[in-house]
């Protein structure tokens, strides 16, 4: 589902001099979001691909729909000195002969990515700032437990977020011991922001929720039977309802799920402002080509036993696509909440 988005004034905060090999942001908007997924439901590999799944062209998940941003024409790079050596140090481990995923690093970690697409026409790129943007993502869970009013102070300053739903059988445990935190976080929010929420109160931020590890053999094949998969002429995996397809993966109905994918769902749905939610497929690793790009569906897994590693090269797809749908909203300005006045 999905709707259409006003545009508006952007805020342009100055950015510090450069420290190191990283692009400076310069005057550009930015956009805070935050990231949450169960343990084990690759937020660390999400964050560490980016650059990587901003070069992949025609290569990527076609996703028709909810999305309207596709990864060609723009360029990922650390904004800052953190994120520059986080992201070389992730292309190191994957792209290496061990296929090493990325670790994970512990605590509050705010990632700056600079989003950059080259102009049709130099003139318009210095009339505009549409051809730039920087995007903060706050990964949250891991301080949930210890540190939960700053997982809500960290929540409540985001314009948007994503939510990766990690619907393999092995990540059940996870999902249901993480549902109770994310949904205190959810709750705290609604109080805490109520003077921002719609007449119907529901959160004002947006919603990317990313159903992960699409190349999962088990998933994938069971995907295909049902028809929410498909291959194209290029040999390319298709996804022609990313909607219908996390609604295939949560419900019950449907196939045998973890009970706690449908809990997630409807609380997703009662939370969050439909017309404001986009919904992606989304694979780190990405499927196992064979030469002529060609992905055979009985051997496209990319990611081999344990220990898991990635055996191919690395082929994102649906990664950047969630940032990019957000780019074009408006940074939320922080609002005040209404004064009272003490009798």
């Amino acid at each position: 589902m999905s709707g259409t988005i006003g545009t508006g004034p952007a805020r342009r905060p100055s950015a510090p001099a450069p420290t190191g090999d990283f692009a400076p942001s310069g005057a550009t908007r930015e956009k805070r979001i935050a990231l949450w997924g169960a343990p084990k439901s690759g937020r660390t590999t999400f964050l560490g691909v980016l650059d990587q799944a901003s070069e992949e062209n025609c290569r990527t998940v076609e996703q028709v729909g909810s999305q309207g941003h596709r990864a060609p024409g723009w360029k990922v790079l650390g904004e800052d000195q953190a994120t520059l050596d986080f992201l070389t140090e992730a292309r190191r481990r994957t792209t290496g002969r061990q296929g090493l995923f990325p670790e994970r690093r512990k605590g509050l970690v705010r990632y700056r990515y600079l989003f950059r697409r080259r102009p049709r026409f130099e003139p318009w790129a210095r009339i505009s700032d549409r051809s730039r943007f920087v995007a903060t993502v706050v990964d949250l869970p891991d301080l949930a437990a210890e540190h939960p009013a700053q997982v809500r102070t960290e929540f409540d300053a985001c314009t948007g977020l994503i939510y990766l739903f990690d619907p393999v059988p092995e990540a059940a445990e996870q999902l249901a011991e993480d549902l109770a935190a994310f949904e205190k976080v959810l709750k705290e929010a609604a109080r805490q922001q109520q003077y921002k929420m719609s007449a119907d109160q529901l959160l004002p931020q947006e919603l990317a929720i990313c159903v992960t590890k699409i190349d999962d053999s088990g998933l994938f094949l069971a995907a295909r039977r049902a028809g929410r998969v498909e291959l194209d002429k290029g040999g390319r995996i298709r996804v022609p309802d990313p909607e219908g397809f996390f609604r295939w993966a949560t419900d019950s109905t449907e196939r045998p799920v973890n009970p706690a994918a449908g809990r997630l769902a409807k609380l997703l749905t009662d939370t969050f402002d439909p017309a404001r939610t986009r919904f992606y497929a989304t694979s780190a690793a990405g499927f196992r080509a064979f030469p002529g790009h060609r992905v055979d569906p009985e051997r496209c897994r990319n990611v081999g036993p344990r220990p898991a590693r990635i055996e191919g090269r690395p082929r994102p797809q649906g990664i950047i696509e969630p940032i990019l749908a957000m780019r074009s909203v408006p940074t939320a300005e922080t609002t005040n909440p209404p004064k009272t006045t003490k009798g």
